[in-house]
């Protein structure tokens, strides 16, 4: 019974890979991976290393097309500094994750397309530095839960939606360029 069901599950396996890679116009695989086991995982790994090149490349994008926010619109918010602070680091996590969530999820989900297709006959053989990455975005995301719980709690509806508000909080942006500016300028005044 059990060899049935797994016998069931990797070939479902197989089937979404084959359907992934296909469609993603993948190279072709030889039947085995290098001797070391199924095509599932050979097709695998395959999928996850795309997935690996495909979410370090969109994370380098999103770090580098950041914009400052404006201090003269932090200025026109009139809220106070702590809640423009902590207000400002929230959106910046949220507009962050978000520009890489898509291709952070594919990577989770090929990570462990390699894991369950992989069995017990791979452990040895599978990719630590994937795992790694995989489970560093989980708990990224997870903290970014714990400060989004921490935003609402702590900063008023009517300044949540000012802060929202702003023009280009919804993208990547620089935080400490954008906090800098806005000290200078209330130093200043």
């Amino acid at each position: 019974m059990a060899a049935v069901f797994r016998k069931r599950i990797a070939f479902s396996i197989f089937s979404c890979l084959c359907f992934l890679l296909t469609s993603a116009g993948a190279v072709s695989v030889s039947a085995t991976d290098e001797g070391k086991g199924t095509t599932a995982y050979a097709l695998a790994k395959e999928l996850l290393i795309k997935k690996h090149d495909a979410v370090s490349l969109r994370i380098r994008h999103c770090r580098e097309a950041r914009t400052v926010i404006s201090a003269d619109e932090l200025d026109l918010l009139k809220l106070e500094r702590e809640t423009v602070i902590n207000g400002l680091q929230y959106l910046w996590v949220k507009a962050h994750h978000d520009c890489y969530r898509d291709e952070g999820l594919q990577f989770i989900y090929a990570a462990k397309m390699v894991e369950f297709a992989a069995g017990e006959r791979h452990t040895k053989d599978y990719p630590e530095l994937e795992v790694n990455l995989a489970h560093t975005l989980l708990e990224d995301w997870a903290q970014e839960l714990q400060q989004r719980a921490e935003y609402l709690l702590g900063i008023p509806l009517e300044a949540r939606e000012k802060l929202e508000a702003l023009e280009g909080v919804n993208q990547p942006f620089d935080l400490i360029t954008s906090w800098r500016n806005f000290e200078k300028r209330s130093e200043s005044q």
